[in-house]
């Protein structure tokens, strides 16, 4: 089955075609392509918490290839940014379980379904774990967002699970937060957890969905290197500031440093190129070895 003959018929969001466009005015073509979704879509709190981020993604996306091109958005979610990629031109395909507490409520998913199959956003839920009923190597840009740190094996799977389905010299975007951002530092320098709270994990019951492991931006480039992916494009970027710091006076600080020190940003995105010879990666059982002895802190120190 081939991409063309999944794409189903129902009419597409304005479309807004970025290259046409400078940097400045792609920058408001992305905010119109957010405001066509948010005329209809059925959660728009969602939508105001995530702009910040969307459009750091959706600039990332714009640099890095072309509208037009198909788009394969793994753990969407309650598929905020897929629907804006399908508003500026792309042809959006949106995988996950929707295993989370407010994905199972069908009082919220249904809504969400049904406005992103209208939109043209092709859909598939989960049934066998990394299976799509795409084509392999058939998208020419996949995106993992806010994903990888919440997985519980080696991100090595999900990543060859993306190049598997990836086209020769596609791209991969990779964002996730930021293990080291200021607010992050600023907690440890005072005696506080880096982690999402304790309480919410020794309540948990059954898999644990949040956090596992984060990672800091070099990590996040490295984790792409290994998995044979060329880096193209870095950067980091304030994506959840509306959410976790409530003060207007603080987030104005933490931008105004993060400015300064982009590393303090509390987001990361990173996108790779998939070679004409890319194969899925194995394990290097010498490397997992030597994390598990006292040699890994002498690399990391020098």
């Amino acid at each position: 089955m081939t991409l063309d003959e999944t794409s189903n018929k129902h009419p597409k969001r304005p479309v807004i075609h970025l290259e046409h466009f400078g940097i400045s005015e792609y920058m408001n073509s992305i905010s119109d392509a957010i405001s066509a979704v948010r005329d209809g879509y059925p959660y728009p709190e969602i939508l105001d918490e995530t702009e910040d981020a969307i459009i750091a993604l959706a600039t990332a996306i714009s640099k890095t290839s072309k509208t037009g091109n198909s788009l394969l958005d793994i753990g969407c979610g309650a598929m905020d940014k897929t629907l804006v990629y399908q508003a500026m031109g792309y042809e959006c395909f949106a995988y996950d379980d929707f295993g989370d507490p407010w994905h199972r409520d069908d009082a919220n998913i249904s809504p969400l379904l049904a406005y992103a199959s209208e939109s043209g956003v092709q859909i598939h839920r989960e049934v066998e774990h990394f299976e799509v009923p795409w084509p392999l190597e058939s998208f020419d840009i996949v995106t993992i967002v806010n994903v990888i740190e919440h997985v519980h094996e080696s991100p090595r799977d999900i990543l060859n699970f993306a190049g598997r389905y990836l086209k020769p010299e596609g791209v991969l975007l990779v964002g996730m937060p930021n293990s080291v951002n200021l607010r992050k530092r600023i907690a440890v320098a005072r005696g506080q957890s880096n982690y999402t709270p304790a309480r919410g994990f020794y309540e948990n019951v059954g898999e644990w969905r949040g956090h596992v492991r984060e990672y800091t931006p070099q990590e996040t480039s490295e984790l792409l290197v290994w998995n044979g992916f060329k880096v193209i494009y870095d950067t980091t970027y304030n994506g959840i500031l509306k959410s976790r710091l409530k003060n207007p006076l603080l987030r104005l600080i933490f931008r105004g440093l993060s400015t300064v020190f982009p590393e303090f940003r509390d987001s990361i995105i990173v996108v790779g190129q998939k070679p004409i010879d890319w194969t899925p990666s194995v394990p290097d059982t010498s490397e997992m070895d030597r994390s598990l002895t006292s040699e890994w802190i002498t690399k990391s120190t020098g």
